[in-house]
């Protein structure tokens, strides 16, 4: 493979996000939504996330716009009278102290970075992101991290692709981005010039929208049967 450069998605790619936003919400509904069935109040907080990122994707909303507008849509469907700015103060607060490594990725991007230069583009909010960051030790691995709230642009927009070729010195035909969501990553992949691999745990369908992707894997951990160590 010519790759110089690996650009990985955080959430769902390279950390187990579903694992800690499971944990968060079950928190949180200790905490405010105790009056409502927990499967409910975790349905109907996930549709509306789901539904205001799929905007996000479709750069119609900002992913800051989703902070406090999830909670404040889940409280009103929900019929509270709660502060939702707080409740989703408490909830990126939670959030940032969740950072479950996926089986085998860490060590594998341990040798990817032998010989690659390594990189991280992430929808997601600062604070939140940079603690991961953190709990992760992944600055000993990454020579870029992007955020898209510190970026001022976000997946799947070319510029946010741009800026992390900038930062690794490299062309777009000498990286691979490596991601799960195919309207962010993969689109965003298109735009900027770059190959895609497909992070496809539930091997899902390829949506005829989208040509086959360079590499389908259900892990980053088995990226490494493509290339030699």
């Amino acid at each position: 493979m010519n790759y110089q450069a690996l650009i990985f998605d955080l959430d769902d790619t390279l950390i187990d996000f579903g694992k800690g936003m499971e944990n968060c919400l079950g928190k949180l509904h200790a905490q405010f939504f105790f009056t409502h069935p927990v499967k409910e109040y975790k349905e109907v907080f996930k549709k509306i996330n789901d539904a205001l990122w799929e905007l996000v994707d479709k750069e119609k909303i900002r992913p800051q716009d989703v902070k406090i507008e999830r909670f404040r849509q889940l409280v009103e469907h929900l019929s509270l009278d709660l502060d939702y700015a707080l409740i989703a103060e408490v909830y990126e607060e939670m959030l940032g102290q969740q950072a479950h490594w996926f089986p085998g990725v860490k060590e594998t991007l341990i040798h990817f970075k032998k010989t690659h230069k390594i990189g991280v583009i992430t929808n997601g909010f600062g604070s939140v992101q940079k603690k991961k960051y953190q709990l992760m030790g992944i600055e000993k691995i990454c020579s870029s991290f992007i955020i898209s709230e510190h970026a001022g642009v976000a997946k799947p927009n070319k510029v946010i692709f741009d800026m992390a070729l900038k930062e690794l010195d490299v062309g777009p035909s000498h990286a691979l981005m490596v991601g799960d969501r195919l309207e962010s990553d993969y689109q965003g992949a298109l735009n900027a010039g770059l190959d895609f691999c497909w992070v496809n745990p539930q091997k899902k369908p390829l949506p005829a929208q989208f040509p086959e992707p360079k590499y389908i894997v259900s892990s980053v951990a088995d990226l490494k049967t493509f290339f030699l160590f």
